[in-house]
């Protein structure tokens, strides 16, 4: 009887624990607006309430194609470079519990896993437990714990049951801060509506004042008025796109271009100044991040670019500047842009521009330049062995149907060949669409923007 008394005190005595402990939590997530903020937070309090001496906390970033877990917050953690921050689903143990969404609870650590650090020295975690947080049966976050002690009972059961807390705060977070920006979308875009509602308006007040004028004429009055409500038809449809238009590209460029390409460029200034250290007052290592920063807002500004030419050429509003250029020019340009950069992938890099061709040709040197520029990127990019060749030559006349190139008296045609993967038969079209590639790893492995076939494509 003795004996079971002390064990109904010991459950009351864990069942309060619990209780205690939960509703602590429970009252700290209230209110919680930040992600980080509040991944700290659990971090901070669970070292202390389950005796953990090591903690992580990997969030679902599901913006992006295939959702990765990445490192949000940590408690006592010591980055190392063989330790990844972030994982895909079923990569690693913290990918297989975000995977199966089940706990995992390690016992016999190895040697060689992580190491619990302090000031006199390190040691190995004595267990190790990974858990899913989930809502509604979606992984939102996985939570690592290490201890140089042990997890008890009723350490799992609190943990179990505080995660579903933290999956709903988790949730609400991210609904609200998606609901911000949309909100922000849904406000921006009313006020173009109502800009355009308000053109619209005038144009019908003016179309108005003209049908009343027509109206007062005899003989033309009927043929007048034919011509004025087609227009207004016409005028009503111009309408309805340029609303859908303006929506989607005259806010986009002009805010992109405003928004981003002032402060980038300001960036990418300060960003040089400090790894150039002409002051010589950064270290190394500070002046190597320096240059990181500048070259990835190197390639922000280069996707703004390639984006607002895509946009212009969509809308037709690109010009050409037509003047005189000898092919040894095109030839050189060539040469020097990639010359360096076949030498640096051990690649053979060849212009070949054939016999029976003129010496120069009329064509807007710049647009041409870029063309070339982007097919031989695409080139180089994908060949990773062998050689790259630029061949220049007199083409035969073989266009299908009313194209242009049959009034030519000449046509010059321009050949990239490389020795890369190639494209399939059947990719051969989609590929020249903005934003697509031949097959979807090519763009993880390889990076870029994806829209210079497009680009090439359009000024062609």
């Amino acid at each position: 009887m003795i004996i079971n008394l002390r064990e109904t005190t010991l459950l009351n005595q864990e069942q309060d624990w619990l209780k205690s402990n939960l509703a602590k939590f429970n009252q700290m997530l209230q209110g919680q607006k930040d992600l980080k903020t509040v991944a700290r937070r659990i971090l901070s309090e669970l070292a202390q309430v389950v005796s953990a001496h090591y903690g992580a906390f990997y969030i679902v970033a599901a913006d992006e194609v295939f959702p990765k877990l990445k490192l949000f917050a940590s408690y006592a953690y010591k980055s190392e470079k063989h330790i990844p921050k972030e994982f895909l689903f079923g990569e690693g143990l913290v990918g297989q519990c975000a995977l199966e969404k089940e706990r995992i609870l390690l016992s016999n650590i190895p040697d060689s896993y992580v190491k619990i650090n302090s000031g006199l020295g390190k040691a190995k975690p004595s267990n190790l437990i990974l858990l899913p947080v989930l809502f509604e049966n979606h992984v939102k976050a996985v939570i690592e714990l290490g201890t140089l002690d042990s997890f008890s009972q009723t350490h799992l059961d609190f943990l179990n049951q505080l995660t579903e807390s933290i999956g709903i705060v988790l949730n609400t977070i991210q609904t609200n801060t998606r609901t911000e920006v949309l909100l922000s979308q849904s406000q921006s875009l009313t006020s173009a509506l109502k800009i355009q509602q308000d053109e619209l308006r005038r144009t019908n007040d003016e179309l108005n004042d003209k049908a009343y004028m027509l109206l007062k004429q005899k003989g033309e009055v009927e043929i007048k008025n034919k011509v004025i409500e087609e227009a207004r038809r016409s005028l009503e449809e111009k309408a309805e796109q340029l609303t859908l238009t303006s929506k989607y590209k005259s806010e986009f460029l002009a805010n992109m271009s405003h928004e981003l390409r002032t402060p980038l460029n300001s960036l990418l200034i300060l960003a040089q100044q400090l790894y150039e250290n002409p002051e010589g007052n950064l270290n190394d290592k500070q002046t190597r991040y320096a240059k990181t920063i500048h070259s990835c807002g190197d390639d922000l500004l280069e996707l703004i670019n390639d984006i607002l030419d895509l946009s212009k050429i969509e809308s037709g509003f690109i010009t050409t500047n037509i003047s005189n250029i000898l092919f040894s020019e095109i030839s050189t340009f060539v040469e020097t842009t990639f010359k360096p950069l076949s030498e640096t992938k051990n690649l053979k890099f060849k212009t070949e521009i054939y016999s029976g061709l003129p010496e120069s040709i009329d064509t807007d040197s710049q647009r041409l330049n870029q063309i070339l520029k982007n097919l031989l990127s695409n080139a180089f990019k994908f060949t990773e062995q062998g050689e790259v060749k630029l061949k220049v030559f007199k083409a035969e006349k073989k266009w299908p149907g009313n194209s242009s190139l049959n009034l030519a008296k000449q046509v010059v045609a321009f050949s990239i060949i490389d020795s890369g993967i190639g494209i399939s038969q059947d990719k051969q079209t989609i590929i020249f669409e903005a934003f697509q590639q031949a097959e979807g790893s090519t763009s993880r492995k390889y990076g870029g923007t994806v829209l210079g076939l497009s680009i090439s494509r359009g000024l062609a």
